[in-house]
């Protein structure tokens, strides 16, 4: 019996090895998505961060910034795209001011439905395949999220 059960087990386990890369793809899950750096550099606010996410993955970053006189709460909302596991923006900072002590509230999103047709089949349309400790549900979709207060 025992030997039965364990020819069995190597037998399952010979076939999920041998899926053919389409299938295995189909059992992927994204979660992570982290703002890793933050830095001036300049008159520039440079925002590194790494994901899972497939690569051409719209990302909206949210910044409030107290130069900015924008919008209730100075937001402001910068448009990025993934590529290669990373992402990055450059921020203009007003030329003549000091940055040093103030305090900025960043927060990267991803939107299952602000996305193109191939990646919301790798993510599935409300964001099926969007799990972890970033995953929320917002408006009926899964988003991933990352947020940082960081005092310059």
């Amino acid at each position: 019996m025992k030997r039965i059960c364990a020819v069995l087990a190597l037998l399952l386990a010979s076939l999920l090895w041998g899926l053919p890369p389409a299938e295995a793809a189909a059992v992927q899950t994204f979660g992570h998505l982290e703002i890793t750096e933050v830095a001036v550099k300049g008159y520039k606010l440079h925002i590194r961060g790494d994901t899972d996410l497939p690569p051409g993955s719209k990302l909206h970053l949210d910044a409030r910034l107290p130069w900015l006189n924008t919008t209730p709460g100075n937001k402001k909302t910068f448009k990025l795209r993934v590529n290669s596991n990373h992402f990055f923006a450059m921020i203009d900072l007003p030329k003549g001011k000091t940055f040093k002590g103030m305090s900025v509230l960043l927060r990267v999103i991803f939107r299952p439905s602000e996305q193109d047709g191939p990646i919301k089949v790798k993510v599935g349309a409300k964001g099926e395949k969007i799990k972890g400790e970033k995953a929320s549900l917002e408006k009926n979709e899964f988003i991933l999220s990352d947020t940082k207060d960081i005092t310059l």
